[in-house]
């Protein structure tokens, strides 16, 4: 075990620093008593976690418990974290939106669904479609509850003004009105009326 204020060699049983007078804490006794004995074991895994239980049962029951908590807390955002992002897209492709984009590039075309969380927004993803010449990128959160996307952007490639009518004219190019009605269904609604009136 070394002194961390000078690196003078202390005995185990030292509470203070021969060298500078450094007092010794627990913590500090921890942490170095492992990395030197890790080091003059030569590798022997056994006698290293003998080494830790010590130290572990020799530690404050507060700091154990302070350890748990946080690791536990780490591992469990780490687990929501993962799980949310691919349920994203699980879910978006059971919505009515996913779905039908699903079906539009069955037959030909390209498609790249990614999950994403949304910076005030909260869950969705970013899809790129690639068919008949077009690429358009859409963006979706995703209510897993009601396994429901709704659209909060969209870029058509080419376009700088995109407009509503200007997007649902790209989808029906590319797929369809069946899924410009599901992405767009007011924009869709008002041009279906208009088709019938004429």
């Amino acid at each position: 075990m070394y002194c961390i204020k000078c690196g003078e060699q202390l005995s185990q049983t030292s509470k203070f620093c021969s060298g500078c007078g450094e007092p010794i804490s627990t913590k500090s006794n921890f942490v170095s008593s492992i990395s030197t004995e890790v080091d003059t074991t030569n590798n022997s895994f056994e006698n290293f976690g003998q080494k830790i239980r010590q130290k572990w049962s020799q530690s404050n029951w507060l700091l154990k418990i302070g350890y748990i908590w946080g690791f536990t807390a780490i591992a469990i955002g780490v687990i929501r974290i993962t799980n949310g992002f691919s349920n994203n897209t699980s879910t978006f492709k059971k919505t009515d939106i996913g779905s039908a984009i699903y079906k539009c590039v069955a037959s030909s075309g390209k498609l790249n669904v990614k999950s994403v969380e949304f910076k005030n927004v909260g869950p969705g993803v970013i899809v790129n479609l690639e068919k008949s010449n077009k690429n358009v990128q859409l963006k979706f959160t995703v209510d897993a509850n009601i396994n429901q996307a709704r659209m909060i952007g969209a870029t058509v490639e080419g376009e700088t003004d995109l407009t509503p009518i200007s997007l649902l004219f790209s989808l029906e190019t590319m797929c369809g009105g069946f899924l410009a009605s599901k992405i767009v269904p007011d924009t869709a609604n008002a041009i279906q009326m208009l088709r019938s009136i004429h």
